[in-house]
């Protein structure tokens, strides 16, 4: 699903205007990603929990060319 769909979703069950679901969905969005960028989890209760993990670093290999 896309932004867009959710968008239309949401303003079609709820009767609200695309307009202000899309300016709702976008801030949602723009803090829950700076919240990750700052280092902090983010909670949706019944949906989820995003968080920045740092991994390792991974050599690739080219199956072609080894």
């Amino acid at each position: 699903m896309t932004k867009s769909e959710l968008v239309a979703v949401v303003a079609a069950k709820t009767g609200i205007s695309k307009t202000v679901v899309e300016n709702v969905v976008r801030q949602a969005l723009s803090t829950s990603g700076r919240e990750l960028q700052a280092g902090r989890k983010v909670t949706l209760t019944g949906f989820g929990v995003f968080c920045v993990k740092v991994r390792k670093e991974h050599e690739g290999v080219n199956p072609k060319t080894r």
